[in-house]
């Protein structure tokens, strides 16, 4: 089980490298220079964390990406390609499993899933850059 796609990676990636280069915007091609990610993979994941609020989008001639929010965690950009941090969806033969409500591994996953949001909502960008 994966937490930690590729299209998160890259996510991480590029918003390590805009925060630990405070240079305001960003163009694509400046991004794949510096995080190695091919350009359309790079724009898609990129408009995804603007629709997400992650970066800022600037048009124009002197448009690109920013980042307004120096305090983005590893959880805004996680949850910006999934709901939430999931590890199980409880299905049984592609509907919900019958013993849901009285499943014990269901239980102690739902508690894991909250530690893993919890530890991820407390591990900002800057700490990591830092």
């Amino acid at each position: 089980m994966k937490i930690i796609t590729k299209d998160i990676d890259y996510a991480l990636r590029s918003v390590i490298a805009m925060f630990k280069n405070k240079k305001g915007r960003w163009k694509i091609p400046e991004l794949v220079k510096e995080t190695k990610v091919s350009q359309p993979f790079l724009r898609k994941i990129m408009q995804i964390l603007a629709k997400k609020g992650v970066v800022k989008t600037h048009k124009g001639r002197n448009g690109g990406f920013s980042l307004d929010n120096l305090n983005i965690s590893m959880h805004d950009v996680i949850c910006s390609f999934a709901e939430k941090v999931q590890l199980h969806e409880h299905l049984f033969n592609g509907k919900k499993c019958p013993r849901f409500l009285n499943c014990k591994v269901r239980a102690e996953l739902d508690i894991m899933e909250k530690e893993i949001s919890e530890r991820l909502k407390k591990i900002k960008i800057s700490d990591i850059v830092d």
